[in-house]
């Protein structure tokens, strides 16, 4: 079973829990391992149902998370106690809590240090004005006006600030 099907499996159901054990059984069946990351999109609508054990046993190896909020900044308390939990004794080493959504160079340094976080996904992109240069002003590219004359992109002075706030201890 491919991870595509046991995410869309486990979507319609109204319980996931129960159809993890059943899923770790096809899989010892199988010759090949779920690949193994289960992204926020996921974690919104279930991860507090499934427990890290049950994720272990499916093959999953990281799950990035808000906490279930739509920040981790919001979420963190519930980051801090899934990563007590990956870390002590219910998956140590078999499975990777990467908190993720809202994090950024200012508050980088005192999120890690409140969760214990080891890894963190952050968003970095910055709006920069397209180098297009032949522009029709009466007609938009969609519903935001002006949107077709953007792109983003990670520069490198945020890369070098996230750094060096996680780099130096509170």
């Amino acid at each position: 079973m491919t991870r595509r099907k046991f995410i869309k499996s486990a979507a319609l159901a109204t319980a996931a829990s129960p159809m993890l054990p059943k899923l770790a059984r096809a899989q010892d069946a199988a010759p090949a391992k779920l690949k193994g990351n289960i992204h926020h999109s996921v974690c919104r609508w279930c991860y507090k149902k499934i427990s890290l054990d049950d994720l272990c046993a499916a093959g999953v190896d990281r799950v990035l998370t808000s906490g279930g909020e739509s920040t981790c900044l919001q979420g963190q308390e519930t980051i801090a106690q899934l990563l007590r939990q990956a870390n002590r004794n219910q998956a140590p080493g078999r499975i990777v809590i990467m908190p993720g959504s809202g994090i950024k160079p200012g508050n980088a340094r005192q999120f890690v240090d409140s969760t214990g976080a080891t890894e963190i996904h952050v968003g970095l992109r910055s709006s920069l004005p397209s180098p297009m240069l032949h522009r029709n002003p009466r007609v938009s590219m969609g519903s935001v006006e002006g949107r077709e004359y953007q792109r983003f992109a990670v520069l490198e002075e945020q890369v070098r600030e996230l750094c060096l706030a996680l780099a130096n201890p509170a």
